[in-house]
């Protein structure tokens, strides 16, 4: 599993390759580079020149001065004219060569040292991408028999249908920008005998992503336990990243939220802070930025509503008053849709053109649905998706279906 961790999108500690603040050529910084051209430039004139006044003088000198005065003469002649080139032209060049070397540079190498995420705030047309959830690694073999505290000691079923989901995402044509995974990633607790492991084998299944294809990562209840803890949250991070953040893709921005302190915070309450402040922030500059992004997406692991947005509370929903208050804010600043998962099944609503998306698992099934992603497509004026088993997602077709997303909306 070597490197696995490079493929892992952090978008809060992310690190981008190129020049950075500040190292903008300039006429001085070319300087060096520009006299060392001039110098060679000046060396080969001067051997040109110096052979053209050979051949095209030697005969004539020779006839005059005869052949050994007419050989000290040409080599008097190629001295005094190297010392003047190296004086006069490679200066001159020198100059020339910097001005024109940084004006070049500059135009270059301006865009790579603007904000790293610059470029990906700008629309640049329809894309894909894959939104799956609860791979749950240990859950399967859990509620065949009955133990889902104690029972998860066997994940090869989760292992092989991660691997034949990401086998899938892999043919997809176009390329999906990014793959997310909207939470409970394993199905042992944090602290619990098989924690560790499970998190090594999804993470090794994982691996065999195409590298042009970035995982998200979503944080769910059992990734950070029920009512999680600040020890909890930590542990969450190191394994797999933020448990919140924001990441701007083709003109579209994403917001990342750990509902599970919506959820239950009451151990968390610092964090849970942290977290509405931090959303508080990005709903506001979401509003004023420039270019405004063409949508708001956001992926958390536990819906808003399954199927109604006053719907009364219950595990697979948000308590009502988070619920409410997140559907405002979601509204008035433009959200287009909130991805989650959690259900195992597909489920969702739609209210004054929120949608809520619920989409079922990767991995164990509670409802009618199979194994499965779901496919989203991205234009300027719409996002439509489609839940795909992965069975579907492995035949020939998916990508005439895919293209025919991208084109209907």
């Amino acid at each position: 599993m070597a490197d696995t961790e490079e493929m892992f999108l952090r978008a809060k500690h992310r690190t981008f390759s190129g020049l950075t603040e500040g190292s903008c050529p300039s006429t001085r910084s070319c300087g060096a580079t520009a006299e060392r051209l001039a110098e060679r430039l000046a060396e080969r004139l001067t051997e040109w020149l110096t052979e053209w006044l050979a051949e095209q003088q030697a005969e004539r000198l020779t006839e005059r001065l005869g052949e050994r005065q007419a050989e000290q003469l040409t080599e008097w002649l190629a001295e005094r004219l190297a010392e003047w080139l190296a004086e006069r032209l490679a200066e001159w060049l020198t100059e020339r060569l910097a001005e024109r070397l940084a004006e070049w540079l500059t135009e270059r190498l301006a865009e790579p040292l603007r904000d790293p995420e610059e470029a990906e705030r700008q629309w640049t047309g329809p894309f894909c991408f894959i939104q799956a959830a609860d791979p749950q690694l240990g859950l399967m073999k859990a509620w065949r028999i009955g133990d889902a505290v104690g029972g998860g000691d066997e994940w090869e079923e989760e292992v092989a249908l991660t691997k034949q989901a990401v086998a899938g995402v892999n043919q997809l044509r176009p390329r999906p920008r990014f793959m997310v995974l909207c939470g409970d990633l394993v199905h042992a607790m944090p602290g619990t005998e098989f924690r560790e492991a499970q998190e090594r084998d999804l993470k090794e299944a994982l691996s065999g992503t195409d590298p042009s294809i970035p995982l998200v990562f979503v944080s769910g209840n059992h990734d950070l336990d029920q009512v999680p803890t600040p020890s909890t949250v930590e542990q969450y991070c190191r394994a797999w990243g933020d448990d919140y953040f924001s990441f701007w893709v083709g003109g579209v921005l994403c917001l990342v939220l750990n509902s599970q302190l919506y959820f239950n915070g009451s151990a968390c309450p610092q964090q849970k802070e942290a977290q509405e402040a931090w959303l508080e922030a990005q709903l506001s500059r979401a509003s004023s930025a420039e270019p405004k992004p063409k949508h708001i997406l956001v992926f958390q692991h536990i819906p808003l509503y399954v199927k109604s947005p006053d719907e009364q509370d219950e595990y697979f929903n948000l308590p009502q008053e988070a619920r409410q208050s997140l559907m405002e804010r979601f509204k008035r600043a433009g959200v287009t849709a909130v991805f989650s998962g959690h259900y195992h099944r597909n489920a969702g609503g739609c209210q004054d053109g929120l949608d809520m998306v619920v989409t079922s698992a990767i991995g164990c099934q509670l409802g009618d649905d199979t194994h499965g992603v779901r496919l989203v497509a991205v234009t300027a004026d719409a996002v439509v998706h489609r839940y795909f088993s992965l069975e579907q997602l492995g035949q020939r077709g998916v990508n005439e279906e895919l293209r025919k997303m991208l084109q209907a909306c």
